[in-house]
């Protein structure tokens, strides 16, 4: 029979092994690579309307503006 740490604790269970520990192991590349199919085919999806939006108002755009009044 093994003595019983006096503080109550066993140390033991803090090995975490190569597969988790984090000096060992890039933790996030690691939990994220099962994802990385779903989130190429979630990305084909995107609305192409949100980079568009982005760009400086063009002439299309300045002419609508104008003849509303807005500009």
């Amino acid at each position: 029979m093994e003595p019983v740490n006096p503080a109550g604790f066993n140390p033991a269970g803090l090995s975490m092994g190569p597969r988790l520990d984090p000096r060992m192991v890039n933790q996030p590349a690691v939990v994220t690579q099962p994802f990385l199919p779903a989130m190429a085919k979630a990305s084909e999806k995107n609305n192409p309307m949100n980079a568009r939006s982005q760009e400086p108002i063009g002439d299309r755009v300045d002419n609508f503006l104008t003849s509303m009044g807005v500009r």
